[in-house]
């Protein structure tokens, strides 16, 4: 009986292996086919994106110019089959890079034959304004191409007195200075409207980095405030003090004309303007 049951284990055991090495070749030719025809249709001009046809949609903000380095580099793809197992990751590591983009929120493909990428595109807060030139900046000091962004800049408040090298574009800015800039702009940002008789023009940085000077504002009528440490948490008057003592000085723009207020204390401080 031992002998039997032996042989008897055996043969089950080889059907066993039999068929499990069948349904392995199976498999394994069933792949090979859906690889050939998967390469196959992946040929077919009917499932082939040209070059050109790509469109990235631009915001209502934009310049026409934003996406022109977008366009470049999808173009530098070639023909692209929407079928092709890396179609993606194509576009993407294309765009990688782009100082343009924030984010790439989707790659769609639009059948049969074209595609679209759904972008954030950065858009810029402020310019850095030095050597006669209008660097756009983004809220968090990345530095934008100002190529991409001609009419935006020019509708943008500067920031003046940056020292030191730039960074590249796409590249953040590390500067203490620029953030006193950046903190000032959203401190005013919600009073410019009742402002603009003063006619703010610059946020001038380059005496922050003395502890009892701070941020210049520079404006049209010649009347220069001294607005003070932005990102100073006490010792300095609070934003809605700042302003009231502008709105009064507003109304009395032909008496302070080339002075300079100091709005940073209990009382605001009228003195002349040194000379350029």
């Amino acid at each position: 009986m031992g002998f039997v049951g032996a042989a008897v284990c055996v043969l089950a055991n080889s059907r066993a292996v039999r068929t499990l090495l069948w349904t392995c070749v199976g498999i394994a030719l069933l792949l090979a086919f859906a690889g050939v025809a998967h390469r196959g249709l992946a040929r077919d001009s009917r499932f082939i994106a040209q070059p050109g046809r790509t469109v990235a949609r631009l915001p209502a903000w934009a310049d026409p110019e934003l996406d022109d380095d977008v366009n470049r580099r999808l173009r530098s793809l070639g023909p692209l089959s929407l079928l092709d197992l890396q179609f993606e990751s194509r576009i993407r590591g294309v765009l990688e890079g782009c100082p343009v983009i924030d984010r790439i929120r989707r790659v769609r493909r639009q059948w049969p034959s074209s595609y679209s990428v759904e972008i954030i595109y950065r858009r810029p807060a402020v310019v850095i304004e030095r050597a006669g030139k209008r660097i756009p900046m983004t809220w968090d000091g990345v530095r934008l191409p100002a190529g991409a962004y001609p009419d935006a800049a020019k509708r943008l408040y500067p920031i003046r007195g940056i020292e030191g090298e730039l960074p590249a574009p796409g590249q953040r800015l590390e500067s203490a200075a620029f953030d006193d800039g950046i903190a000032t702009l959203q401190q005013l940002s919600p009073y410019l409207s009742e402002l603009s008789g003063l006619g703010i023009l610059a946020i001038d940085v380059s005496e922050v980095s003395h502890s009892n000077r701070g941020v210049i504002l520079r404006t049209r009528s010649g009347i220069d405030v001294r607005w003070g440490r932005p990102r100073a948490i006490v010792g300095e008057n609070s934003v809605e003090t700042k302003v009231h003592y502008l709105l009064a000085a507003q109304e009395r723009m032909d008496e302070l004309k080339e002075f300079r207020i100091d709005v940073r204390f209990s009382q605001p401080y009228v003195r002349e303007s040194p000379s350029p």
